[in-house]
């Protein structure tokens, strides 16, 4: 009996996806190495190498179809997974939508004001370089960079447009989540066992629909 009382507890399975989290790695590491190469591709880009690799072409485009499909698969799993997790704890979906919230939108907002601001101070420094401005750190276009970036006020414009800061640059992926994530929330708060459009994303997605 004392064998018995003094026994450990079983262990509980984990019920963390490894599989999810190393397909996570590896496409962001593919994603890092595609906007590296972007640098070197002729097409459009914030800044470009006047060294163009056109060898890189053909294996970026490679990475086209599924790249970014594969970054919003795993997201959306994990997404689903703690909605699930919500639901099992008998919690309102709104919660789902708050904690999504606190995970996604404060690094989107340091992103944005913090890493994105030097990548648009450089896209704005190669521009005027393009225009023939010896020292574009001197110019009074790059004058209070931050502050006018942070308020929308810097009036950076060419011939082909205008740059609306702050922006997100790449970090448009966090965004979307974010807006998904708050829409999957709304579904799932919609009265009955399950929603109209519950039913129908389910069998949208059902099988090869996935």
């Amino acid at each position: 009996m004392s064998d018995a009382l003094g026994a450990p507890p079983p262990i509980q399975p984990s019920l963390r996806r490894y599989d999810l989290d190393w397909i996570r790695v590896i496409a962001f590491m593919v994603l890092i190495l595609y906007h590296v190469g972007m640098f070197y591709v002729p097409w459009d880009f914030h800044v470009k190498s006047p060294h163009p690799i056109e060898a890189l072409e053909p294996i970026m485009m490679l990475t086209n179809p599924w790249r970014m499909t594969l970054l919003f698969l795993v997201s959306g799993c994990a997404t689903r997974f703690m909605a699930d997790r919500f639901a099992a704890k008998s919690k309102n979906q709104w919660a789902l939508a708050g904690s999504r919230t606190l995970r996604l939108l404060p690094p989107l907002l340091f992103g944005m004001f913090v890493i994105v601001p030097p990548q648009s101070y450089y896209e704005i420094s190669e521009a005027l370089r393009g225009f023939g401005v010896a020292d574009p750190a001197g110019s009074p276009v790059l004058h209070d960079f931050w502050m006018r970036y942070a308020t929308a006020s810097g009036h950076w414009c060419d011939a082909t447009g205008c740059l609306v800061t702050p922006t997100y640059n790449h970090l448009w992926f966090v965004l979307y989540l974010l807006i998904y994530s708050l829409v999957l929330s709304l579904i799932l708060s919609m009265p009955g066992e399950r929603s109209a459009p519950q039913r129908s994303a389910e069998y949208a997605f059902a099988g090869w629909g996935l």
